[in-house]
């Protein structure tokens, strides 16, 4: 059961403006939801672990934060799972953010509900009861247990390995090796390139080797084995898409949209990016592209990718879209985009969202 200090959740109020964030406590066990009077609709779903599964009890919490002039309106509700994995929350209109507590998976996937564009992580509760949403649970198990954020993605990062040597990435929570290995049957050996050190680690399935664990947006070089390709699906999370590049040379994977121009993915790291590579499956060699338009189009969920960049920078895969007035200066906008970026930062290290 959630202690008061354990069971800290954030989420991030509309960022209108920087300031207006709001950092929440889901209610402890028991409390019920915070309805001032309002018509509750019921939220279902299930909770599976990544083979379907069904995990039961865990402790669900919904909470939902807009920001007012008059003050914060919060709203939240919380329950266990039945035996086999069904959950209902009773809850009134409004936008809210699904987290677990449990030590089942280190990720926390949700399929089965098409969200709203402008609330891309939320489930919108409007006027009806939201059916159908399954949480999928995944990853390593966890030592003890801890509040998991519940993301909706674009989709899953869907990468063909095939026999012999493979460049991929790791686009979800923190896991240990072992997790890797599971995940994949048929995997040998992987490699990680440690850019602190300028050296590679690894670690084979005997247990051997010194890369113990997997963190977000890690670049792996996998070596498979056997005659047959094999398709490794994995969730996609918002945590894999905050990758810090140290001055040089970075394997990491991209856990952003699927597709989308090598332009527009790299413009964020400004005149500091060097140069990127990128693996020719064809030719089974890494290939150089000066600039990320020459020979690399588009980049593919959950590849990874050589990046140098001739500056420290920190890569945000997931940018929030910012909209300002007319009558606000290019200055100020700039401003006030980098004080956003420093939120989402703070929120992605901290709270995974």
């Amino acid at each position: 059961m959630p202690s008061a200090r354990s069971a800290l959740a954030a989420i991030v109020a509309i960022l209108a403006l920087a300031a207006m964030v709001a950092v929440l406590a889901p209610p402890a066990p028991g409390a019920s939801a915070q309805t001032n009077g309002a018509i509750l609709r019921q939220v279902r779903g299930v909770l599976t672990d990544a083979n379907g599964n069904h995990v039961g009890p865990q402790w669900i919490t919904a909470v939902s934060s807009v920001v007012q002039p008059e003050g914060s309106d919060v709203r939240s509700a919380s329950g266990w799972s039945a035996a086999r994995g069904e959950f209902t929350l009773a809850l009134p209109d409004g936008a809210y953010r699904l987290s677990v507590w449990t030590d089942w998976g280190g990720a926390c996937a949700m399929t089965g509900y098409e969200p709203r564009v402008e609330r891309p992580n939320a489930i919108t509760v409007a006027g009806r009861a939201v059916g159908g949403i399954t949480l999928v649970l995944s990853g390593a198990r966890l030592a003890e247990p801890r509040w998991i954020e519940c993301d909706i993605t674009e989709g899953p990062a869907v990468t063909e390995l095939r026999p012999g040597l493979n460049l991929a990435g790791w686009t979800e929570a923190g896991a240990d090796v072992a997790a890797l290995f599971e995940a994949i049957p048929r995997l040998d050996r992987v490699y990680a390139w440690d850019a602190d050190n300028r050296r590679y680690r690894r670690a084979a399935r005997d247990g051997s080797g010194d890369l113990r664990t997997l963190t977000p947006g890690m670049g792996l070089w996998l070596t498979l084995g056997g005659a047959e390709p094999f398709t490794w699906t994995r969730p996609a999370l918002a945590s894999g898409g905050l990758v810090r590049l140290r001055e040089g040379r970075n394997l990491v994977a991209w856990a952003g949209r699927d597709g989308i121009p090598a332009s527009e993915a790299f413009a964020g790291l400004g005149d500091a990016l060097v140069a990127v590579w990128h693996w020719d499956e064809m030719a089974q060699r890494v290939v150089r592209a000066e600039r990320p338009s020459n020979t690399l189009r588009t980049l593919t969920k959950g590849s990874a990718y050589w990046v140098d960049v001739s500056a420290p920078r920190e890569w945000w895969q997931f940018p929030p879209r910012v909209e300002f007035p007319n009558d606000v200066t290019p200055a100020r906008q700039a401003a006030l985009r980098t004080l956003v970026d420093g939120v989402v930062d703070f929120f992605i290290e901290r709270y995974g969202i």
